[in-house]
Protein backbone atom coordinates (compact mmCIF):
# COMPACT_ATOMS: atom_id res chain seq x y z
CA UNK A 1 0.00 0.00 0.00
CA UNK A 2 1.35 3.39 -0.84
CA UNK A 3 2.11 5.70 2.13
CA UNK A 4 3.72 6.71 4.86
CA UNK A 5 4.92 4.14 7.35
CA UNK A 6 4.63 4.93 10.82
CA UNK A 7 5.48 2.94 14.39
CA UNK A 8 3.41 3.04 16.96
CA UNK A 9 3.84 2.34 21.01
CA UNK A 10 1.28 1.61 22.72
CA UNK A 11 0.55 1.42 26.88
CA UNK A 12 -2.25 -0.40 28.31
CA UNK A 13 -5.18 1.37 29.00
CA UNK A 14 -6.08 -0.11 32.34
CA UNK A 15 -2.39 -0.21 34.04
CA UNK A 16 -2.08 -0.02 37.95
CA UNK A 17 -0.30 2.47 39.49
CA UNK A 18 3.11 -0.47 40.45
CA UNK A 19 3.01 -0.98 36.52
CA UNK A 20 3.28 -5.01 37.30
CA UNK A 21 0.47 -7.26 36.81
CA UNK A 22 -0.29 -10.67 37.60
CA UNK A 23 -3.08 -13.41 37.55
CA UNK A 24 -2.16 -13.82 41.39
CA UNK A 25 -3.18 -10.03 42.54
CA UNK A 26 -6.24 -9.95 40.25
CA UNK A 27 -5.23 -8.02 37.42
CA UNK A 28 -6.05 -10.63 35.01
CA UNK A 29 -6.73 -8.48 31.75
CA UNK A 30 -4.32 -5.98 29.91
CA UNK A 31 -6.20 -3.99 27.35
CA UNK A 32 -4.97 -1.89 24.84
CA UNK A 33 -6.26 0.85 22.25
CA UNK A 34 -5.23 1.47 19.22
CA UNK A 35 -7.53 4.75 18.61
CA UNK A 36 -9.24 5.57 15.27
CA UNK A 37 -7.56 6.95 12.69
CA UNK A 38 -6.86 7.69 8.88
CA UNK A 39 -4.72 4.37 8.65
CA UNK A 40 -4.11 1.02 8.18
CA UNK A 41 -2.92 -1.53 10.77
CA UNK A 42 -0.28 -3.79 9.44
CA UNK A 43 -1.01 -6.76 11.49
CA UNK A 44 1.70 -9.17 11.38
CA UNK A 45 3.72 -6.06 12.66
CA UNK A 46 2.11 -6.04 16.15
CA UNK A 47 4.09 -7.38 19.00
CA UNK A 48 3.26 -7.47 22.52
CA UNK A 49 6.73 -6.52 24.54
CA UNK A 50 7.06 -6.16 28.28
CA UNK A 51 9.00 -8.28 31.23
CA UNK A 52 8.55 -11.36 32.85
CA UNK A 53 9.33 -12.50 36.39
CA UNK A 54 8.43 -15.85 37.84
CA UNK A 55 8.63 -15.97 41.42
CA UNK A 56 7.82 -18.50 44.41
CA UNK A 57 6.94 -16.59 47.88
CA UNK A 58 4.24 -14.90 49.83
CA UNK A 59 4.25 -10.68 49.79
CA UNK A 60 8.09 -8.69 49.53
CA UNK A 61 9.47 -12.16 50.15
CA UNK A 62 8.76 -13.61 46.83
CA UNK A 63 11.92 -14.28 44.80
CA UNK A 64 12.70 -16.29 41.70
CA UNK A 65 12.42 -20.58 42.52
CA UNK A 66 15.49 -21.30 43.16
CA UNK A 67 17.48 -24.29 41.39
CA UNK A 68 16.08 -26.84 43.89
CA UNK A 69 12.44 -25.83 42.34
CA UNK A 70 10.87 -28.08 40.92
CA UNK A 71 8.58 -25.58 38.67
CA UNK A 72 8.72 -25.16 35.56
CA UNK A 73 6.93 -23.75 31.76
CA UNK A 74 6.20 -25.71 28.70
CA UNK A 75 8.99 -25.55 26.48
CA UNK A 76 6.49 -25.69 23.77
CA UNK A 77 4.88 -22.02 24.80
CA UNK A 78 7.41 -20.07 26.67
CA UNK A 79 5.45 -16.57 27.76
CA UNK A 80 2.61 -17.65 25.69
CA UNK A 81 1.54 -20.01 28.78
CA UNK A 82 0.64 -16.90 30.43
CA UNK A 83 -2.29 -15.62 27.77
CA UNK A 84 -5.67 -17.38 28.51
CA UNK A 85 -7.79 -15.61 25.74
CA UNK A 86 -6.95 -12.98 23.13
CA UNK A 87 -9.77 -10.59 22.17
CA UNK A 88 -10.26 -8.17 19.40
CA UNK A 89 -12.62 -4.97 19.17
CA UNK A 90 -13.51 -2.30 17.29
CA UNK A 91 -12.52 0.78 19.71
CA UNK A 92 -15.60 3.08 18.67
CA UNK A 93 -18.58 0.62 18.96
CA UNK A 94 -17.03 -1.86 21.16
CA UNK A 95 -18.63 -4.80 18.13
CA UNK A 96 -16.33 -7.87 19.01
CA UNK A 97 -14.40 -8.63 16.11
CA UNK A 98 -12.75 -11.82 16.92
CA UNK A 99 -12.41 -14.07 20.48
CA UNK A 100 -9.76 -16.62 20.47
CA UNK A 101 -10.20 -18.89 24.28
CA UNK A 102 -7.96 -21.12 25.30
CA UNK A 103 -5.28 -19.48 23.88
CA UNK A 104 -2.07 -21.55 25.43
CA UNK A 105 -4.24 -25.37 24.01
CA UNK A 106 -4.43 -23.46 20.53
CA UNK A 107 -0.91 -22.70 20.18
CA UNK A 108 0.52 -25.49 22.10
CA UNK A 109 -0.37 -27.40 18.46
CA UNK A 110 -0.07 -23.95 16.11
CA UNK A 111 3.52 -23.08 16.47
CA UNK A 112 5.10 -26.69 16.40
CA UNK A 113 3.43 -27.61 13.68
CA UNK A 114 4.85 -24.27 11.57
CA UNK A 115 7.93 -24.15 12.71
CA UNK A 116 11.37 -26.09 13.22
CA UNK A 117 13.20 -27.04 16.14
CA UNK A 118 16.17 -24.85 15.20
CA UNK A 119 13.42 -21.85 15.10
CA UNK A 120 12.67 -23.19 18.56
CA UNK A 121 16.44 -22.87 19.51
CA UNK A 122 16.78 -19.36 18.17
CA UNK A 123 14.78 -16.35 17.52
CA UNK A 124 11.85 -18.18 19.41
CA UNK A 125 13.91 -18.83 22.60
CA UNK A 126 14.81 -15.04 22.26
CA UNK A 127 10.88 -13.65 21.50
CA UNK A 128 8.69 -15.89 23.40
CA UNK A 129 11.99 -17.32 25.72
CA UNK A 130 10.74 -20.87 24.90
CA UNK A 131 13.35 -23.64 23.92
CA UNK A 132 12.17 -27.27 22.83
CA UNK A 133 13.61 -28.73 25.59
CA UNK A 134 12.55 -28.86 29.35
CA UNK A 135 15.42 -28.47 32.04
CA UNK A 136 16.20 -25.15 29.63
CA UNK A 137 13.43 -23.73 29.84
CA UNK A 138 12.99 -24.08 33.59
CA UNK A 139 16.62 -23.08 33.95
CA UNK A 140 15.84 -19.93 31.08
CA UNK A 141 12.92 -18.90 31.96
CA UNK A 142 11.59 -19.62 35.72
CA UNK A 143 14.95 -19.81 37.64
CA UNK A 144 16.74 -16.68 35.35
CA UNK A 145 17.50 -14.08 37.92
CA UNK A 146 18.64 -11.56 35.15
CA UNK A 147 22.13 -10.96 37.59
CA UNK A 148 19.88 -8.54 40.05
CA UNK A 149 20.79 -11.62 42.75
CA UNK A 150 18.11 -11.00 45.25
CA UNK A 151 15.37 -9.75 43.49
CA UNK A 152 15.66 -5.82 44.84
CA UNK A 153 16.70 -2.77 43.75
CA UNK A 154 15.98 -1.28 39.99
CA UNK A 155 16.63 -4.59 38.03
CA UNK A 156 13.82 -7.18 37.55
CA UNK A 157 13.90 -10.85 37.44
CA UNK A 158 13.46 -13.17 34.56
CA UNK A 159 13.28 -12.20 30.80
CA UNK A 160 12.17 -9.91 28.41
CA UNK A 161 10.07 -11.22 25.53
CA UNK A 162 8.24 -9.51 22.45
CA UNK A 163 5.43 -11.85 20.97
CA UNK A 164 3.27 -11.47 17.83
CA UNK A 165 0.06 -12.64 19.02
CA UNK A 166 -1.20 -15.31 16.33
CA UNK A 167 -5.25 -14.95 15.28
CA UNK A 168 -6.62 -14.29 12.09
CA UNK A 169 -7.76 -10.75 12.15
CA UNK A 170 -4.01 -10.00 12.75
CA UNK A 171 -2.77 -12.65 10.26
CA UNK A 172 -4.71 -11.15 7.21
CA UNK A 173 -2.36 -10.28 4.53
CA UNK A 174 -4.94 -6.95 3.99
CA UNK A 175 -4.21 -4.18 5.79
CA UNK A 176 -6.74 -2.96 8.57
CA UNK A 177 -8.36 0.11 8.37
CA UNK A 178 -8.68 2.05 11.25
CA UNK A 179 -10.77 4.81 10.08
CA UNK A 180 -14.19 5.46 12.22
CA UNK A 181 -15.30 7.50 8.71
CA UNK A 182 -17.39 4.43 7.42
CA UNK A 183 -14.33 2.96 5.66
CA UNK A 184 -12.86 1.70 8.76
CA UNK A 185 -13.21 -0.45 12.06
CA UNK A 186 -12.95 2.77 14.33
CA UNK A 187 -10.08 1.80 15.89
CA UNK A 188 -8.89 -1.60 17.79
CA UNK A 189 -9.35 -2.64 21.36
CA UNK A 190 -7.05 -5.58 22.41
CA UNK A 191 -7.46 -7.40 25.37
CA UNK A 192 -5.55 -10.16 26.89
CA UNK A 193 -6.39 -11.80 29.49
CA UNK A 194 -4.05 -14.21 31.02
CA UNK A 195 -3.96 -17.07 32.37
CA UNK A 196 -4.21 -19.22 36.26
CA UNK A 197 -0.80 -19.72 37.85
CA UNK A 198 -1.61 -23.12 38.38
CA UNK A 199 -2.47 -23.67 34.64
CA UNK A 200 0.83 -22.04 33.85
CA UNK A 201 3.31 -23.79 36.28
CA UNK A 202 4.08 -27.84 36.67
CA UNK A 203 5.96 -29.68 38.03
CA UNK A 204 8.97 -31.12 36.53
CA UNK A 205 8.79 -33.88 39.14
CA UNK A 206 5.33 -34.70 39.63
CA UNK A 207 5.13 -32.77 43.00
CA UNK A 208 3.03 -30.26 44.39
CA UNK A 209 4.01 -26.59 43.93
CA UNK A 210 2.50 -24.02 46.34
CA UNK A 211 3.37 -20.24 45.64
CA UNK A 212 4.57 -20.01 42.23
CA UNK A 213 3.19 -17.29 40.43
CA UNK A 214 4.44 -14.71 37.37
CA UNK A 215 3.96 -11.30 36.96
CA UNK A 216 4.20 -8.53 33.49
CA UNK A 217 5.81 -5.24 33.65
CA UNK A 218 6.85 -2.67 31.47
CA UNK A 219 4.24 -3.93 28.75
CA UNK A 220 3.80 -2.59 25.35
CA UNK A 221 2.12 -3.05 22.40
CA UNK A 222 3.90 -2.32 19.26
CA UNK A 223 2.84 -1.85 15.57
CA UNK A 224 3.02 -0.51 12.34
CA UNK A 225 0.51 1.47 10.38
CA UNK A 226 0.43 3.31 7.31
CA UNK A 227 -0.87 6.47 6.65
CA UNK A 228 -2.31 6.72 3.35
CA UNK A 229 -1.24 9.81 0.75
CA UNK A 230 -3.23 12.57 0.27
CA UNK A 231 -4.79 11.55 -2.86
CA UNK A 232 -5.88 8.12 -1.40
CA UNK A 233 -7.14 9.71 1.48
CA UNK A 234 -9.34 12.03 -0.49
CA UNK A 235 -10.84 8.80 -2.57
CA UNK A 236 -11.42 6.96 0.60
CA UNK A 237 -13.42 9.88 2.23
CA UNK A 238 -15.58 9.12 -0.61
CA UNK A 239 -16.69 5.66 0.78
CA UNK A 240 -19.20 5.47 3.34
CA UNK A 241 -19.18 1.45 4.07
CA UNK A 242 -15.96 -1.03 3.25
CA UNK A 243 -15.42 -4.91 4.05
CA UNK A 244 -12.77 -7.39 5.03
CA UNK A 245 -12.20 -10.86 4.53
CA UNK A 246 -10.31 -12.80 7.37
CA UNK A 247 -9.75 -16.40 8.83
CA UNK A 248 -10.67 -16.29 12.12
CA UNK A 249 -10.38 -18.86 14.88
CA UNK A 250 -13.02 -20.64 16.97
CA UNK A 251 -12.61 -22.60 19.84
CA UNK A 252 -14.74 -25.40 21.63
CA UNK A 253 -13.92 -27.73 24.37
CA UNK A 254 -15.55 -31.02 25.56
CA UNK A 255 -14.69 -34.52 27.55
CA UNK A 256 -14.87 -38.18 26.75
CA UNK A 257 -14.72 -41.09 29.08
CA UNK A 258 -15.47 -44.19 27.03
CA UNK A 259 -13.71 -46.73 24.40
CA UNK A 260 -17.26 -45.46 22.11
CA UNK A 261 -16.37 -41.59 22.07
CA UNK A 262 -18.57 -39.47 20.07
CA UNK A 263 -19.02 -35.77 20.42
CA UNK A 264 -20.97 -33.05 18.41
CA UNK A 265 -20.35 -29.16 18.13
CA UNK A 266 -22.52 -26.87 17.14
CA UNK A 267 -20.10 -24.67 15.42
CA UNK A 268 -22.61 -21.74 13.95
CA UNK A 269 -20.10 -21.25 10.94
CA UNK A 270 -20.87 -20.51 7.23
CA UNK A 271 -17.38 -20.92 6.23
CA UNK A 272 -15.36 -23.27 7.85
CA UNK A 273 -11.64 -23.88 6.05
CA UNK A 274 -10.38 -26.87 8.58
CA UNK A 275 -10.07 -28.29 12.53
CA UNK A 276 -8.24 -29.98 14.97
CA UNK A 277 -8.12 -30.76 18.56
CA UNK A 278 -5.65 -31.85 21.45
CA UNK A 279 -6.45 -33.71 24.21
CA UNK A 280 -5.06 -34.01 28.20
CA UNK A 281 -6.04 -35.61 30.94
CA UNK A 282 -8.44 -32.98 32.58
CA UNK A 283 -7.27 -33.66 36.22
CA UNK A 284 -3.72 -32.64 34.43
CA UNK A 285 -5.97 -28.81 33.91
CA UNK A 286 -5.43 -26.04 36.72
CA UNK A 287 -2.78 -28.54 38.61
CA UNK A 288 0.54 -27.47 39.29
CA UNK A 289 1.60 -31.68 39.37
CA UNK A 290 0.96 -31.82 35.85
CA UNK A 291 1.73 -29.83 32.67
CA UNK A 292 -1.68 -28.61 31.13
CA UNK A 293 -0.75 -27.36 27.98
CA UNK A 294 0.99 -31.14 27.09
CA UNK A 295 -0.92 -32.66 23.68
CA UNK A 296 -1.01 -36.15 24.96
CA UNK A 297 -2.63 -39.36 23.04
CA UNK A 298 -5.73 -40.63 24.86
CA UNK A 299 -4.53 -42.47 27.91
CA UNK A 300 -5.42 -44.21 30.66
CA UNK A 301 -5.54 -43.79 34.31
CA UNK A 302 -2.45 -45.60 34.72
CA UNK A 303 -0.47 -44.06 32.24
CA UNK A 304 -0.92 -46.88 29.04
CA UNK A 305 -1.99 -45.06 25.61
CA UNK A 306 -5.56 -45.26 25.03
CA UNK A 307 -5.07 -45.88 21.08
CA UNK A 308 -6.95 -44.27 18.47
CA UNK A 309 -8.41 -47.47 16.42
CA UNK A 310 -10.68 -45.67 14.57
CA UNK A 311 -11.70 -41.94 13.36
CA UNK A 312 -14.43 -40.87 11.38
CA UNK A 313 -15.57 -37.37 11.04
CA UNK A 314 -18.95 -36.23 10.49
CA UNK A 315 -21.28 -33.38 8.74
CA UNK A 316 -24.93 -33.43 9.78
CA UNK A 317 -24.32 -37.45 10.76
CA UNK A 318 -23.09 -38.39 7.43
CA UNK A 319 -19.75 -38.61 6.78
CA UNK A 320 -17.44 -35.79 5.58
CA UNK A 321 -14.92 -34.81 4.18
CA UNK A 322 -13.76 -38.45 4.21
CA UNK A 323 -15.68 -40.84 3.03
CA UNK A 324 -14.48 -43.56 4.85
CA UNK A 325 -13.68 -44.82 8.56
CA UNK A 326 -9.90 -44.02 9.50
CA UNK A 327 -8.77 -47.67 10.64
CA UNK A 328 -5.24 -46.57 12.56
CA UNK A 329 -2.50 -48.87 12.01
CA UNK A 330 -2.94 -50.27 15.40
CA UNK A 331 -6.52 -51.52 15.17
CA UNK A 332 -5.67 -55.19 14.25
CA UNK A 333 -2.46 -55.56 16.74
CA UNK A 334 -2.58 -57.41 19.74
CA UNK A 335 -3.02 -54.83 22.95
CA UNK A 336 0.36 -56.52 24.17
CA UNK A 337 2.25 -55.12 21.22
CA UNK A 338 3.39 -51.62 21.66
CA UNK A 339 3.31 -49.82 18.43
CA UNK A 340 4.19 -46.16 18.68
CA UNK A 341 4.71 -44.94 15.34
CA UNK A 342 1.35 -43.07 14.47
CA UNK A 343 -0.72 -43.45 11.72
CA UNK A 344 0.40 -41.64 8.89
CA UNK A 345 -3.26 -40.85 8.14
CA UNK A 346 -3.67 -38.95 11.51
CA UNK A 347 -0.30 -37.12 11.22
CA UNK A 348 -1.44 -35.84 7.53
CA UNK A 349 -5.20 -34.66 8.66
CA UNK A 350 -3.54 -32.83 12.04
CA UNK A 351 -0.80 -31.09 9.53
CA UNK A 352 -3.15 -29.97 6.63
CA UNK A 353 -5.79 -28.45 9.32
CA UNK A 354 -2.96 -25.74 8.65
CA UNK A 355 -2.01 -25.70 5.49
CA UNK A 356 -1.86 -28.44 2.87
CA UNK A 357 1.20 -30.97 4.22
CA UNK A 358 2.87 -30.08 0.75
CA UNK A 359 3.52 -26.64 1.60
CA UNK A 360 4.47 -27.49 5.46
CA UNK A 361 8.14 -26.26 5.23
CA UNK A 362 8.85 -26.71 9.09
CA UNK A 363 7.83 -28.23 11.37
CA UNK A 364 8.43 -30.20 15.34
CA UNK A 365 6.51 -33.11 14.05
CA UNK A 366 8.63 -35.89 14.20
CA UNK A 367 8.30 -39.47 15.07
CA UNK A 368 9.84 -38.26 18.64
CA UNK A 369 7.06 -35.94 19.03
CA UNK A 370 4.08 -36.78 17.52
CA UNK A 371 4.25 -40.28 19.09
CA UNK A 372 2.22 -42.85 21.52
CA UNK A 373 5.62 -43.26 23.43
CA UNK A 374 5.13 -41.02 26.39
CA UNK A 375 7.00 -42.98 28.68
CA UNK A 376 6.38 -45.02 31.80
CA UNK A 377 4.47 -42.40 33.97
CA UNK A 378 1.70 -41.21 31.10
CA UNK A 379 2.89 -37.55 30.64
CA UNK A 380 5.72 -35.94 28.93
CA UNK A 381 7.78 -34.87 31.36
CA UNK A 382 10.95 -36.33 30.16
CA UNK A 383 10.70 -36.42 26.28
CA UNK A 384 12.40 -35.65 24.33
CA UNK A 385 12.51 -31.65 22.17
CA UNK A 386 9.62 -29.94 23.54
CA UNK A 387 7.65 -33.10 24.56
CA UNK A 388 4.58 -35.15 22.65
CA UNK A 389 2.62 -32.81 20.47
CA UNK A 390 -0.07 -35.48 19.13
CA UNK A 391 -2.98 -33.46 17.33
CA UNK A 392 -5.81 -35.21 15.54
CA UNK A 393 -7.25 -32.80 12.26
CA UNK A 394 -9.40 -32.69 9.78
CA UNK A 395 -8.90 -30.29 6.37
CA UNK A 396 -12.28 -29.05 4.75
CA UNK A 397 -11.36 -27.03 1.81
CA UNK A 398 -7.99 -26.86 1.34
CA UNK A 399 -8.79 -25.80 -2.53
CA UNK A 400 -11.04 -22.96 -3.05
CA UNK A 401 -10.82 -21.63 0.72
CA UNK A 402 -14.42 -20.45 0.21
CA UNK A 403 -15.07 -22.93 3.28
CA UNK A 404 -17.87 -25.67 4.27
CA UNK A 405 -20.88 -24.64 5.69
CA UNK A 406 -21.88 -25.78 9.19
CA UNK A 407 -24.24 -23.05 10.33
CA UNK A 408 -26.86 -25.68 10.40
CA UNK A 409 -25.52 -28.84 11.24
CA UNK A 410 -23.14 -30.17 12.95
CA UNK A 411 -19.99 -31.51 13.01
CA UNK A 412 -19.51 -34.85 14.57
CA UNK A 413 -15.93 -36.79 15.80
CA UNK A 414 -16.67 -40.43 16.26
CA UNK A 415 -13.46 -42.10 17.90
CA UNK A 416 -13.09 -45.87 19.10
CA UNK A 417 -10.63 -45.59 21.68
CA UNK A 418 -8.89 -47.57 24.19
CA UNK A 419 -10.52 -46.25 27.00
CA UNK A 420 -10.66 -48.96 29.56
CA UNK A 421 -10.76 -47.05 33.00
CA UNK A 422 -12.32 -44.07 34.09
CA UNK A 423 -10.20 -41.48 33.11
CA UNK A 424 -11.87 -38.20 31.63
CA UNK A 425 -9.77 -36.70 28.24
CA UNK A 426 -10.62 -32.93 27.62
CA UNK A 427 -10.63 -32.19 23.84
CA UNK A 428 -10.04 -28.80 23.06
CA UNK A 429 -11.01 -27.68 19.21
CA UNK A 430 -10.02 -25.15 17.29
CA UNK A 431 -11.88 -24.62 14.18
CA UNK A 432 -10.44 -22.33 11.08
CA UNK A 433 -13.52 -20.30 9.44
CA UNK A 434 -13.31 -17.70 6.99
CA UNK A 435 -15.26 -14.27 8.16
CA UNK A 436 -16.09 -11.23 6.62
CA UNK A 437 -16.19 -7.61 8.58
CA UNK A 438 -18.30 -5.80 7.42
CA UNK A 439 -17.95 -1.76 8.64
CA UNK A 440 -19.83 1.28 7.57
CA UNK A 441 -20.67 5.14 9.46
CA UNK A 442 -23.39 3.09 11.78
CA UNK A 443 -20.92 0.06 12.88
CA UNK A 444 -19.62 -2.97 12.56
CA UNK A 445 -21.13 -6.34 11.31
CA UNK A 446 -19.27 -10.17 11.75
CA UNK A 447 -20.63 -12.53 9.28
CA UNK A 448 -19.04 -15.97 10.57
Amino acid sequence: MDGRLEHLVIQPSNIISTGKVSFKNGNPVIQFIIGEQDKYLIGNSLRFTGNIECLEGVGAAARPPVNASKASIDPKLGVYSVISELAIFSQKSKQKIEHIRHYGRFLASYLPVLSSKQEGISHMNKTQCSIPNSECERLGLVNNVNGSGNGTGTKFNGNSFALHLPSGLLNSREPIPLSANGWGTGGLMIEITLENDSQVFSSSDGSTLSNVFYQLSNMNLICEVVQPSGEALSSLGGQSQGSLEYNSISSYYTSVNSTNAIVNFNLGLSKCLSAFFNVVPSNSLNNTRENGFACLPFTNSDGTIARINQLIFTRGGVKFPYQFNIDTNVKNLATSIDYNVFDPQVVKGAMSAFMPEYEVKNTQFSPITFTRDIGADGDDKNQADAGTMVAVGVPFDNISNQGVDFSSVNLGIQMELGLTTDHPQTIFLFVKNRQTLLFNANGLQVIA
